[in-house]
């Protein structure tokens, strides 16, 4: 069989990419925590998602002032 025509070989080499979460988080706003479990509650995920702000400026300054939000949902 000849290397072109292994379908395997070819899927492997060209699928394969290299992948960075690192990167994936700095370059792509975060997901809203309800799209990945939409079983939290509402108000802790607003909570959560305001945790997540970075752009145009962070939400909470302190982790003190984002325990606050947390307590504060309950």
């Amino acid at each position: 069989m000849s290397e072109s025509s292994n379908p395997t070989k070819n899927y492997l080499i060209t699928s394969c990419k290299s992948y960075d979460p690192w990167l994936d988080v700095l370059q792509n706003d975060p997901v809203p925590i309800l799209q990945r479990d939409g079983n939290i509650l509402i108000r802790l995920a607003k909570v959560i998602d305001l945790g997540l702000i970075e752009k145009p400026e962070i939400h909470f300054k302190t982790a003190a002032e984002f325990k606050e939000g947390l307590l504060n949902c309950t």
